[in-house]
């Protein structure tokens, strides 16, 4: 799990550091997000489901948006998932 946690943190981090500069994604950033996001669910608890079930929710929405070059979309499923981060993480650990 320990792993799978850095690698969903440097993939998040390169694709804040896009949205920062006003930049799309790469994509192959946001694909590493979301195959870490995956594997990290494996590892959930079950009270983690439906939060988990968003987040991936919204990075499917992320990815869409990316791919479509729809950066005000990318933008706010970025404030979003950033949101359920920290409710998550306040709520779990």
């Amino acid at each position: 799990m320990k792993s799978v946690k850095k690698q969903m943190t440097a993939a998040w981090k390169a694709v804040e550091k896009s949205v920062k500069s006003e930049a799309l994604p790469d994509t192959q950033a946001v694909r590493d997000l979301v195959e870490s996001a995956v594997a990290f669910q494996r590892f959930a608890e079950p009270e983690w489901e439906e939060p988990m079930q968003e987040f991936l929710d919204h990075l499917e929405n992320l990815q869409r948006a990316v791919e479509n070059g729809q950066t005000d979309v990318v933008q706010h499923e970025v404030r979003d998932l950033r949101a359920g981060m920290k409710a998550c993480h306040r709520a779990f650990k």
